[in-house]
């Protein structure tokens, strides 16, 4: 029911991969071919909810969370998902619920001192 979806990624492949599958859904979104962080860090626009789903490996979480706060709506949401759950504060996001789905755990922070 999203209005408008704003996919990133900075592999070429996986950006058109997402645009034959938005087509054959019959679905005019948005795939930026970027690196999650210069998107964030760059783009004026606010959203309801961002959803981070990067490499778990070669990361950094507090960055990319910290440049997530300026992209948020009053109410929005930052979902991360990743490996392991967050150990640390991020300035302007509150951490109110982690889950764990299998192997995969996911944090969720809304905006807040």
């Amino acid at each position: 029911g999203a209005k408008e979806v704003v996919f990133t990624d900075c592999a070429i492949q996986s950006c058109n991969l997402t645009k034959k599958n938005l087509k054959l859904l019959g679905e005019n979104q948005r795939v930026i071919n970027s690196d999650c962080l210069a998107f964030l860090k760059s783009t004026s626009e606010k959203f309801d909810i961002v959803f981070l789903d990067p490499p778990y490996k070669d990361f950094d979480k507090s960055e990319c969370l910290t440049a997530s706060v300026n992209c948020l709506s009053e109410n929005g949401m930052v979902i991360l998902e990743d490996e392991k759950f967050i150990d640390f504060e991020v300035k302007g996001l509150i951490l109110y619920d982690q889950r764990k789905y299998g192997r995969v755990k996911f944090s969720f922070f809304k905006k807040g001192e």
